[in-house]
């Protein structure tokens, strides 16, 4: 199963992204330590040099993470002709249940370093390293979810035996497998309408900033991207899958990414991720007094933006098949 070139890439990707993200991280460690913004001494200006440095490692490491979710997911679909009863991703995550905490933490740590990306660019456009701080912690967090992620998908890649009987999502997303555990999940009449009401409340804290972005309010933003992050996978899963698949009982959020629908989870994924992870970093930046204020403001209005056309594409993929596929469960 290792030889797998899928497989060889994203353990190649796990190794470079924790060895350069654990740079990274020490360096972070430094900045919180030190850092004194405005002072003229030998050791901020070398700590504002490291910091400079460091984003563009930082940067290329998140970017190259990002780019291995949707790999891994992509693999996990490719290799379920392998297993016994597999017929789509969820397959491949049941022959060993440590890839979905593989799948768990690195979705985890995209949606952060999204939001680290974001910042950076304001650093980059602004001087006097406003973010630099807020960046570093949220580097701290990332980085142990980049070793969590490498640690999880090498125990998932190596327990995987070919032979194993393994259950399709039929079954999984049922009250016969994870489903019937957590039976409230499974509850599609509450999952559609509060996805519905979060999406209005997160677009509404979104259309607040993009006209007031100096609004203490608009820090809202960062809780309400998460909340939606969640609800919005939930939703996914118990409520539009079965207007994707026209079949009442299948529920998974995995089946949308093969070519017998158009591939079309990965533009669903792909803007729920850009969208919370611009509104993620709008939340999160403090406001600034004086002469960077406006910078920042127009910046942080800008975010927001993205984060509202992010929320439209994900709103109109998820609700087309709800509108014109003609089913009715």
């Amino acid at each position: 199963m290792f030889f797998h070139p899928g497989i060889l890439a994203l353990l190649l990707e796990e190794l470079l992204s924790v060895s350069m993200g654990g740079y990274g991280a020490w360096l972070a460690l430094e900045i919180l330590r030190g850092w004194n913004q405005g002072a003229a001494t030998g050791t901020q200006l070398d700590l504002e040099k490291k910091a400079y440095l460091s984003s563009l490692l930082v940067k290329g490491v998140l970017w190259l993470h990002l780019f291995a979710l949707f790999l891994f997911l992509f693999v996990l679909d490719d290799i379920h002709p392998m297993f016994k009863g597999a017929m789509c991703a969820t397959g491949s995550l049941n022959a060993n249940p440590v890839g979905w905490w593989t799948l768990g933490i690195m979705a985890l740590g995209c949606l952060l370093g999204l939001a680290w990306i974001v910042l950076d660019g304001l650093d980059k456009a602004v001087a006097g390293f406003m973010a630099v701080k807020t960046k570093a912690q949220i580097l701290l967090i990332v980085f142990p979810l980049l070793v969590s992620s490498a640690l999880t998908m090498t125990l998932y890649f190596y327990g995987l035996e070919p032979d194993i009987m393994t259950s399709c999502c039929g079954v999984f997303f049922s009250g016969a497998g994870w489903g019937g555990h957590l039976p409230f999940l499974e509850e599609a009449s509450l999952s559609g309408p509060l996805f519905y009401v979060c999406a209005v409340f997160y677009g509404g804290v979104c259309l607040v900033g993009v006209a007031r972005p100096d609004l203490t309010l608009v820090r809202l933003a960062a809780p309400a991207s998460i909340l939606f992050f969640a609800l919005s996978l939930w939703a996914v899963t118990w409520y539009f899958s079965p207007y994707f698949y026209s079949l009442p009982y299948h529920h998974c959020p995995f089946d949308i990414l093969q070519s017998g629908y158009n591939f079309v989870g990965y533009p669903l994924y792909g803007a729920l991720f850009f969208s919370c992870g611009l509104s993620l970093a709008a939340g999160l930046i403090p406001m600034p007094t004086g002469r960077l204020k406006g910078k920042v403001m127009e910046m942080r209005r800008g975010w927001l933006r993205g984060g509202l056309l992010g929320l439209a594409l994900f709103g109109a993929i998820s609700t087309w098949p709800l509108l014109f596929s003609g089913f009715t469960p």
